[in-house]
């Protein structure tokens, strides 16, 4: 993150935009074996390797491969054990949405808050 403001970061087809606010990160296009380890280098930059709460809006992915699943998972997993808040938020209908309720976590995703 730069102390300018927000970073877009491209991730092979993905990009991550960390520093648009506190403990915020927006990750987009496809999610899958190729991007999945530069994205979760960056989220662990965002969230000190689990020690810090952080939302990361997944609405803009286009596509969320296995590879994509486990990362957010052990991300989650992370966070749990550290006692800190990881919010996956994506709105529903996209790719990012249905496959992490197809995988069981449902309970994990949240719907962007309106407006």
């Amino acid at each position: 993150m730069s102390a300018l403001g927000p970073e877009l970061v491209q991730c092979s087809g993905a990009w991550v935009l960390a520093g648009a606010g506190e403990g915020e990160v927006s990750v987009g296009g496809v999610l899958d074996t190729a991007s999945a380890r530069p994205v979760a280098a960056q989220l662990a930059t965002v969230t000190r390797h689990g020690t810090r709460g952080a939302t990361v809006d997944l609405s803009e992915v286009t596509f969320l491969a296995g590879a994509g699943v486990r990362m957010l998972r052990a991300a989650l997993v992370e966070a749990d054990r550290n006692g800190v808040v990881l919010r996956l938020v994506a709105s529903p209908g996209t790719s990012a949405y249905i496959g992490l309720r197809l995988v069981g976590l449902a309970d994990r995703v949240t719907a962007p808050d309106p407006g």
